[in-house]
């Protein structure tokens, strides 16, 4: 049996763990919503942008295959720039899976990707493939 308090603890987690989960759902209905309003008023960019975040929110919910099947097929018509941002999202989720070889591929496309833009843009994606690259290290380190 429970004591009182470990019981009411597990209710926090329990509790915590809904309000989470329900918000990731709202969030996720809000950018499927955002992307079919940006598609009717043609602002293509926009739905790609809510596009990405949604692949994101997907794999937050260990949805992965929905997360890549959206990245992989927005991926080729991205500009530079959100097409980076793209590759380190599908290299997390390639992670994941356990697909290390995937996850690196995808880095290395990233990190060609970098040469020729502005540098206050290449600092922010270069620090989050850079944080990318550490944990697929980690993982690499781990099998050897």
């Amino acid at each position: 049996i429970l004591s009182r308090p470990s019981f009411l603890s597990l209710c926090l987690i329990l509790t915590t763990t809904l309000a989470a989960s329900t918000k990731l759902e709202r969030t996720e209905q809000h950018l499927r919503d955002a992307i079919e309003e940006a598609r009717n008023r043609g602002a293509q960019l926009d739905a790609m942008g809510n596009q990405l975040m949604l692949a994101a929110v997907l794999a937050d919910q260990a949805r992965y295959d929905e997360s890549q099947a959206i990245l992989v097929a927005i991926l080729p018509d991205l500009p530079r720039a959100m097409s980076i941002q793209a590759l380190d999202e599908l290299a997390r989720g390639h992670m994941a899976m356990g697909r290390l070889e995937d996850a690196d591929a995808a880095l290395t496309q990233a990190g060609e990707r970098m040469e020729g833009l502005p540098e206050d843009v290449a600092v922010h994606l270069r620090a989050s493939l850079w944080g990318t690259l550490g944990v697929l290290r980690m993982h690499q380190a781990r099998l050897d």
